[in-house]
């Protein structure tokens, strides 16, 4: 399954471009950022208690109305400059529809490990698939 939409651009992490579409993002309203009537295919969802021990699953639209806490992926990808590659967000998704994603990622499903999740979602996501992924960090975002 390829991300409708997704699409490379090249740019530097620290332009003025990037930036104010930053700064767009942090000063819209909340309605603006979140997309409720998204059309994406229901999928399941590792969820995890403030820990990260799995406690269950649920569906995607339940982890989001409910706010559960939940495994995801985040992946910065850089050419041998150090640019970053951005890719634009399709209009389906939920969150942020449209706007351009400094990385690639996603929900972890049950069974899924983070690394599985990364390769599957930079695949999809930007076309990327047989090199190595380096763990960086794990945080807790509440």
């Amino acid at each position: 399954m390829k991300s409708i939409g997704s699409k490379l651009l090249k740019t530097r992490f620290r332009t003025p471009n990037f930036i104010n579409s930053v700064n767009q993002i942090v000063q819209r309203p909340m309605e603006k950022l979140i997309k409720p009537n998204a059309t994406l295919p229901e999928e399941m969802v590792c969820i995890v208690d403030e820990h990260n021990n799995v406690v269950g699953k649920a569906p995607r639209s339940k982890m989001d109305a409910e706010a559960l806490y939940h495994r995801a992926t985040f992946i910065f990808v850089r050419n041998q400059k150090g640019e970053f590659y951005v890719q634009k967000r399709t209009e389906s998704k939920t969150w942020c529809p449209g706007f351009y994603d400094p990385c690639s990622g996603g929900v972890v499903q049950p069974d899924e490990s983070y690394e599985l999740n990364a390769e599957r979602e930079l695949k999809e996501e930007m076309g990327i698939s047989k090199i190595t992924l380096d763990p960086i960090c794990t945080f807790l975002y509440d």
